[in-house]
């Protein structure tokens, strides 16, 4: 089985998208369903973009993109909370994130950790937030978390693992 990484953007489709699909209510000559000829205009339309616009949209959308994340996070805290992936028949929160959300497998794997590790230290979220943490420096400190008392070396109580995140702050 293959992981596609986040930056993957390969959609599997039961249709081609050159035909339309015998039943398309659209009367267009050709089916767009993913928008793609509204991507392809609004890419071409960059290059008109001058360079402190295109800076700028870039840093404005990174920092969405950062917010949104934390979003994401919090979402997912509280589906786990309501324990609504069983109710949906998942058995996991994993299972629930990888194929109802369509996040990849290590993709949502990160944001589980990530998510559990925000639940017990909030001030995770502002980092998160201000692009000093991200989601692959958390569920690695996660998982060393998770290890360490795994083996039985060390619990990690809430204030040594702010101290080790403040450590990671990039």
């Amino acid at each position: 089985m293959h992981d596609l990484s986040d930056e993957d953007i390969f959609l599997e489709a039961p249709f081609t998208l050159s035909t339309p699909p015998p039943t398309s209510p659209k009367k267009t000559p050709w089916y767009d369903p993913f928008n793609f000829n509204r991507k392809v205009s609004s890419m071409n339309n960059l290059s008109t973009l001058s360079r402190s616009e295109l800076l700028s949209q870039a840093k404005a959308l990174a920092a969405e993109e950062r917010r949104l994340t934390v979003r994401i996070l919090e979402l997912l805290r509280e589906i786990e909370a309501r324990m609504l992936y069983a109710e949906l028949g998942y058995p996991s929160l994993f299972e629930f994130t990888v194929k109802e959300l369509g996040y990849s497998e290590s993709s949502a794997q990160r944001r589980i950790s990530s998510m559990r590790l925000m639940k017990e230290i909030p001030a995770v979220a502002p980092a998160i937030e201000a692009g000093k943490l991200n989601l692959s420096v958390l569920s690695t400190a996660a998982q060393f978390f998770r290890q360490e008392k795994k083996l039985g070396a060390r619990e990690y109580p809430t204030a040594r693992k702010i101290e080790v995140l403040q450590s990671l702050v990039g």
